[in-house]
């Protein structure tokens, strides 16, 4: 018989760690600045400079604007806009 533990998945809470508040609110004031701004200037840098100060082996990108400057080649990072679009085209 099978134990109960084995075959049920960990809950979420065991598998996501949230950040840090401070970083959070790094990220709120990060994400305004982009939706005033756009994607220029030192925006990529401060992003990097967040994402690097997050212990974590993916950081997912829920906010639409985060993609936007967060690097392309950076495989911590899971864009969820492109995730839902693959989705979309597959369906």
């Amino acid at each position: 018989m099978r134990s109960l533990a084995r075959s049920t998945p960990r809950s979420l809470r065991d598998r996501f760690v949230p950040v840090d508040s401070l970083v959070i609110d790094e990220i709120h004031v990060l994400v305004d600045d982009i939706k005033r701004r756009g994607a220029v200037g030192d925006l990529s840098a401060r992003w990097s400079d967040l994402a690097a100060s997050i212990d974590a082996d993916r950081i997912v990108l829920g906010c639409t604007e985060l993609p936007l400057v967060a690097a392309q080649d950076d495989e911590r990072c899971v864009d969820v806009t492109r995730l839902v679009a693959a989705a979309l085209l597959a369906a």
